[in-house]
């Protein structure tokens, strides 16, 4: 088959990506249109890619010829929608990508003839959020051509669990020098100060930054006082967007025993969760990847809203305890710590995980719909 695939943002270049791979895999005709900016286009990765800033009349003429157009749903204003109307009009079958559970007006728009032929969706979960925000007819439209697949973007999660054995685990706690900790639990710190190069990109007003220090200087104290209290022995790894002529984090855990840092660079995030016995994070992108990766995770978000939350899947899923104020964050590590020794706790917390899990296979069943049409 000869397929056109575009992306815009980088959540659809992400979920996308494995599934040109599969494609590229199975012999199929394949070409790429990166329509983002660099950050954006970096989802596609290493795939032969072509760089395009395009409008709908550019993509009325692109789309011809095509067997398929494969679109992520960055919205319906971007080419992810010049693309998906475009091939509507040239009657060529078309199958979008979905890689968050909301705005879905924005990703769909509002008329039925605009629709894809096939929505590809992560879970059941996305349907009654369908009909929260969309007007019903379009929304029971959307949803008879919504085929659930899983999560696309994660699917390499799911075989980096597979290939991580004790030979594995044993060899990146000897390269972090914690091979002779009976058990191992890991936070993760974002200390960032506000003059960091980490920020500098950023729009955030100087009070923003400040705030946004203090937070999380708070929240790394008050997650290591109670594991102290709790006598577990943690490692602590903070966020690349740490380095300062200062380095807060380490200098914070000397008031603590049983904790050892380590830097950003001294290993990969995800095999440092997989060799662990517990998990805690706060707003990090480790969340999901925890889950993802089927580890007893838990979240600490002290203070942030409902709608705040709702960026962190497995938060929204409620596939991971997580603390929504201060005097919740005690009852939530003692939990993780519990789920290494205690079986009832350690199956509660797998069972919740499974809302928001992975088998390595979306792209394949991606792939596969893509083939039947």
């Amino acid at each position: 088959m000869k397929i056109l695939l575009s992306a815009k943002q980088r959540g659809s270049t992400n979920a996308l990506a494995p599934v040109a791979q599969e494609l590229i895999r199975r012999e199929h005709d394949v070409t790429i249109y990166a329509t983002g900016n660099d950050s954006e286009v970096a989802g596609f990765g290493k795939l032969s890619i072509n760089r395009a800033n395009v409008n709908e009349e550019d993509c009325g003429v692109l789309v011809k010829g095509y067997d398929t157009v494969v679109v992520g749903l960055s919205g319906q204003s971007t080419a992810d929608g010049y693309f998906l109307r475009s091939a509507q009009r040239e009657g060529i079958p078309s199958v979008a990508v979905l890689d968050q559970n909301y705005h879905y007006q924005d990703r769909l728009g509002a008329d039925i003839k605009n629709l894809p032929t096939v929505i590809a969706i992560m879970g059941a979960e996305c349907i009654p959020k369908m009909r929260l925000e969309l007007e019903s007819t379009l929304a029971e439209e959307a949803i008879w051509r919504s085929r659930i697949v899983g999560w696309t973007a994660y699917d390499h999660l799911g075989k980096m669990k597979e290939q991580f054995g004790e030979d594995e685990r044993r060899s990146l706690l000897e390269r972090i020098g914690t091979s002779g900790y009976n058990s191992l639990f890991v936070y993760f710190s974002q200390i960032i100060h506000p003059s960091a190069d980490y920020f500098k990109p950023t729009n955030w007003p100087a009070e923003r930054k400040e705030q946004y220090f203090q937070y999380e200087l708070e929240l790394t104290r008050a997650v290591l006082d109670e594991a102290q209290k709790l006598g577990l022995s943690v490692v602590v790894k903070p966020h690349p967007g740490e380095k300062y002529e200062v380095n807060f984090t380490e200098k914070l855990i000397r008031d603590y025993k049983d904790v050892k840092y380590i830097s950003a660079q001294s290993c990969d995030s995800k095999q440092l969760m997989l060799a662990a016995d517990g998990v805690i994070a706060g707003r990090s992108g480790c969340l999901g990847e925890g889950c993802l990766l089927d580890r007893n995770i838990g979240a600490v978000l002290p203070g942030l809203s409902a709608s705040e939350r709702e960026a962190f899947t497995p938060v929204a899923l409620d596939a991971i305890p997580y603390a929504v104020s201060w005097t919740e964050i005690p009852g939530i590590i003692k939990m993780i710590a519990r789920a290494n020794t205690d079986a009832i706790t350690h199956k509660l917390l797998s069972d919740k995980r499974q809302t928001f899990s992975v088998d390595g296979k979306a792209s394949e069943r991606v792939a596969d719909l893509i083939e039947r049409l």
